[in-house]
């Protein structure tokens, strides 16, 4: 009996080791996803501005030089 319950403790262990562990990467991911999305979003908007940009002075030169 004595090695079951030896075996029986390792294995507890192990399963809450690995809970442990599992717990702390779901905490991290979920501090880092919204950083990541953040980063994210912020890119896409500023690449939509920068062509908003590039549209108001293709706009502009074309009016300035009369549409030739």
């Amino acid at each position: 009996m004595g090695r079951l319950s030896t075996f029986i403790l390792v294995g507890i262990g192990v399963l809450v080791f690995g809970l442990v562990i599992l717990s702390v990467i779901a905490t991290l991911a979920g501090i880092a996803y919204p950083m990541v999305v953040t980063v994210f979003s912020v890119a896409i908007s500023l690449a939509v501005l920068a062509l908003f940009v590039l549209a108001l002075l293709s706009l502009l030169a074309l009016l300035s030089n009369g549409g030739a």
